[in-house]
């Protein structure tokens, strides 16, 4: 996954510059994190991605890509099923 970061971005934050990870990426990580590193999907984590999916512009069709080019198809599901 070391291509996640390929489509982030940087913001000015309160005099710092910080590096975001695109929603898709970010939705990614999260739920491949979850299922590979915690066999579940934190209360916290789940709150997060709902915000993500209902305050940003997410590319599904780029979002599918990516679980495809990185190889997360089982995991992803596996996470979205225990959700």
């Amino acid at each position: 996954m070391t291509g996640i970061w390929k489509s982030s971005f940087l913001k000015d934050r309160h005099e710092l510059t910080v590096r975001f990870l695109a929603a898709e990426e970010a939705i990614i990580y999260l739920l491949a994190y979850s299922v590979l590193h915690r066999a579940t999907l934190p209360r916290p984590w789940q709150l997060i991605l709902k915000c993500l999916i209902t305050n940003q512009p997410i590319d599904w069709a780029t979002l599918y890509e990516r679980v495809k080019e990185y190889r997360l198809r089982v995991p992803v599901v596996m996470v979205l099923l225990i959700w």
